[in-house]
């Protein structure tokens, strides 16, 4: 790699990479290299300047047309003006006769509208409106830089005519998504051409609901029905100070007597599980209060009795079902979300794509993706 020179001439028979960082004078350079290429002899409609932006455009239009002026100008001598760059140029071509260098410069100037300078949009739609049959583009094609307007229409259409009226248990399978959910998948599609959707490939029978659930619920129901008496009385604050009188009262059959015995220690813990019923929410608080549980921490095993301990002996293994069985539920109906979302969004990008063909053609417009696309 070597320096860019001026002074030197520029190869403009073969593929030649310049590399320029941000205030480099790349637009400087560009308009000399145009130069010299004028004075090789290149008609200006055969010299292509592709840019970015609308405005480098206009300025690099601009700055070509100044440079070929101020060039004619030295070349008749016209006024004071000195321009080392275009008098090194001019050398490079000094075996030209002078008529021919004023011929091109001439020429340059007057034909200078007819410059292939233009962004890379907009050289694209040159290419693809000369040569209109072959690329199946409307002659009378408007170039819209922003289809925003025209995708939130889609978009909309698209909700009214799908989802607008689905149930409520398909709403809750879609989490509540609305025509605005809709506008950001269609632009999610549109940014990403192709996208796999790994959950539409789910088992159908990973959807269905586990085969004991009725007799889990009910028995769950059951449990809770039984255990209800007791929950009201513990909200009320009446349990706890029946259940420490009892304690109290027997204090001489626990194990632990006079050492803050387990039975009473636990038994806040007992009220805050019964109260956060039906939540399957301290389960352990349950099996520390079952017949034999108690029964373990007396001297004497039957001297505590309560009608609470029988429902205790039950309450944590149907808790325990009934919470398995939740996460089960959780995940198939996460899975059906997914489901429902893949379709969802499949449905969508075949809709996009056809309407969004369908109407830029009704409307005679064009986007960005159309240049390079067709």
């Amino acid at each position: 790699m070597q320096p860019l020179n001026l002074t030197e001439k520029v190869p403009l028979t073969k593929t030649c990479l310049i590399e320029a960082s941000a205030g480099t004078g790349k637009t400087y350079s560009i308009t000399n290299i145009y130069l010299q290429a004028i004075l090789s002899g290149i008609a200006i409609e055969k010299i292509l300047v592709v840019t970015f932006t609308e405005d480098a455009t206009k300025e690099l239009k601009s700055r070509i047309r100044e440079n070929i002026h101020s060039a004619l100008k030295i070349f008749n001598d016209e006024g004071n003006l000195k321009n080392k760059t275009i008098e090194n140029i001019f050398k490079l071509f000094s075996s030209l006769e002078q008529s021919i260098i004023k011929e091109r410069l001439t020429n340059a100037l007057l034909f200078i509208d007819q410059a292939a300078i233009y962004t890379i949009h907009g050289f694209c739609q040159r290419v693809l409106l000369e040569n209109a049959f072959e690329s199946g583009v409307d002659y009378e094609s408007e170039l819209i830089p922003d289809l925003s307007e025209l995708l939130e229409e889609i978009c909309q259409d698209f909700w009214r005519e799908n989802y607008l009226y689905i149930s409520k248990a398909e709403k809750e399978y879609l989490q509540n998504i609305n025509s605005d959910d809709i506008q950001e998948f269609a632009n999610e599609l549109l940014r990403f051409k192709e996208i796999t959707y790994v959950n539409n490939t789910i088992d159908k029978d990973l959807l269905l609901p586990p085969d004991d659930l009725d007799e889990i619920n009910s028995q769950y129901e059951q449990a809770i029905l039984d255990v209800s008496p007791w929950i009201k009385k513990a909200k009320e604050g009446t349990l706890y100070n029946k259940l420490l009188e009892l304690f109290k009262r027997n204090e001489a059959n626990c194990k632990k007597a006079g050492k803050s015995p387990s039975l009473e220690k636990n038994l806040n813990n007992l009220i805050s599980s019964l109260c956060s019923l039906p939540k399957t929410k301290g389960m352990a608080n349950f099996t520390l209060y079952s017949n034999n549980k108690v029964a373990c921490q007396l001297v004497k095993k039957d001297a505590i009795e309560h009608p609470l301990f029988a429902i205790c002996t039950n309450l944590k293994p149907i808790c325990e079902q009934k919470q398995e069985l939740n996460k089960k539920l959780e995940e198939i109906n996460r899975r059906r979300v997914s489901l429902k979302k893949v379709e969802l969004i499949t449905k969508l990008d075949k809709f996009l794509k056809t309407e969004l063909k369908k109407r830029k053609q009704q409307q005679g417009i064009m986007s960005f993706d159309d240049l390079t696309n067709n």
